[in-house]
């Protein structure tokens, strides 16, 4: 099961100790972490209500990109 918990902040958005200027940042390290669309979308409506939202979802496989180490 893959948990993240994400919190909007005054100056962008965090996870865990990560921290991402704006909404584009974290909608390419969420992707990348295999997390769905549709989680991103309920994410950022989420982020928008409440100013913090836990993504849970199955663990999905997601193939190395060519070029990333």
């Amino acid at each position: 099961m893959l948990t993240i918990h994400v919190v909007q902040a005054r100056l962008g958005y965090g996870i865990d100790y990560i921290k991402f200027r704006d909404e584009e940042g974290l909608v390419v390290y969420l992707l990348a972490r295999g997390v769905t669309d549709e989680n991103i979308m309920k994410a950022l409506k989420g982020l928008g209500r409440e100013g913090a939202y836990t993504i849970q979802q199955e663990e999905l496989f997601v193939p190395p990109r060519e070029g990333v180490v």
